[in-house]
């Protein structure tokens, strides 16, 4: 069944009543950070809403409506799924042109009803971790040679321990790092990355925490996520040439890993369940298998600026299917050993790379370990990302034809000069 707001919202916005993703955000008149909604260009203050009585009057579902008044979704989101997912139904309610309570109160419209482009968006959750999962097979083979390879990159999953405080919100500039280097004699030396690189990625937010020395089951793996983001996981290659062997990237990647502010929860993504793609059966142990195996059909593209020029063009397609494992899964594994997961830690699906090269989602895969050049359409020619030069994610589930786009908004950032 289609819906329809009150609110103008165009066929192609990515926030059609369908989708009413979490955020926080703030506006120059009013500083505080707090949790909002995208509808259109809009943004609904839930706060607002909140101060307003609406909830208190209005909300069927009972739960502490000042969980919504905070300047992150921790707590809301602490609450469990079927809260959020409640909460999430009521919102919509209240945006559809067939119900009165915003839609014919003109002064509550005016309180609670912000343009985006008004506003300054925030991190949505106060986040305590940061995992990144290796979970396509494509880039594996890619990015490592054969020696260095073992037999199956898959089993056990493979992941890596993040930087929180790292993470920002798309429109956040990067300055390009500082690195240990070494030049091509072997000497090292120190000065700015020359191999800036982006990593195309999704990646899903914890609402409910485990208890330590507890393991979330795959059956109930979905009860403790809130909800999808973008990943931009920037890395510096040449700085990483140095880490990798026999240990890891380290100051590679912890300079910035960017998101996309508006969190798409899993009530809205349902509609988009699809099968996962075929993985080896040895590598299926019965924790991590699924009776209800799926994943979601997201398509994921990135978008290039050349500084010089100010040419845009699609750099890379790909989609979720690309990721050998699910959420599901990777949350699952991460706490096989009683790990505590706390609300708002991070969780990355890793480069989500195809198997075609249009759909490759690193710029070291696409330049074949800086061994060809990238040529744009209009004859620019790129190894990595130079400074000026800007890269932008986009997420959507669906098309313009169907009930409303689930999109994810931006994940974006400008590469500003080194401060070296």
């Amino acid at each position: 069944m289609a819906f329809s707001s009150f609110l103008p919202v165009s066929s192609d916005s990515p926030f059609s009543i369908n989708n009413i993703p979490f955020g926080v955000f703030s506006t120059k008149a009013n500083s505080t950070a707090r949790v909002g909604v995208a509808i259109g260009t809009y943004i609904l203050d839930v706060k607002a809403l909140v101060h307003a009585g609406i909830f208190e009057r209005y909300c069927e579902c009972k739960f502490p409506y000042d969980t919504l008044s905070k300047t992150t979704l921790n707590e809301f989101a602490a609450l469990g799924r079927t809260i959020s997912a409640a909460t999430r139904l009521f919102i919509q309610h209240l945006l559809l042109n067939t119900t009165h309570i915003l839609r014919d109160d003109i002064k509550l419209r005016t309180q609670s009803l912000i343009e985006q482009a008004d506003a300054t968006m925030h991190l949505p959750f106060a986040i305590g971790d940061f995992t990144d999962f290796l979970n396509s097979r494509t880039h594996a083979r890619n990015t490592h040679s054969s020696h260095e390879t073992p037999v199956n990159m898959f089993n056990p999953p493979r992941a890596f321990p993040g930087r929180a405080s790292s993470v920002l919100p798309s429109g956040t500039p990067i300055v390009r790092p500082i690195g240990h280097l070494f030049d091509e004699h072997g000497k090292p030396f120190v000065g700015p990355s020359k191999e800036l690189d982006v990593e195309v990625e999704l990646a899903f937010f914890v609402g409910v925490p485990n208890d330590r020395f507890s393991r979330v089951p795959i059956t109930k793996a979905e009860d403790h996520i809130f909800g999808v983001v973008m990943l931009n996981d920037w890395s510096t290659r040449d700085v990483q040439r140095g880490e990798d062997f026999p240990f890891a990237a380290f100051n590679a990647k912890n300079f910035a890993s960017t998101i996309s502010p508006w969190v798409v929860t899993l009530d809205a993504l349902e509609p988009f369940r699809i099968p996962p793609q075929p993985r080896d059966e040895g590598d299926m142990l019965p924790y991590l298998t699924d009776p209800k195996d799926s994943t979601y059909d997201i398509h994921i593209r990135m978008d290039w600026k050349i500084a010089e020029t100010g040419e845009i063009f699609q750099a890379s397609r790909s989609h979720l299917q690309n990721a050998y494992w699910t959420f599901k899964q990777m949350l699952t594994f991460h706490t096989l050993s009683g790990c505590p997961m706390r609300t708002g830690d991070l969780v990355g699906t890793g480069t989500i790379t195809g198997e075609d090269s249009s759909s490759y989602c690193s710029l070291v895969e696409m330049t074949r370990n800086n061994t060809r050049k990238i040529t744009t359409p209009n004859g620019t020619v790129r190894s990595f990302v130079e400074d000026g030069d800007e890269v932008v994610f986009t997420a959507w589930c669906g098309d313009e034809a169907d009930a409303g786009l689930i999109g994810f908004g931006e994940c974006g950032g400008l590469i500003l000069p080194s401060e070296f």
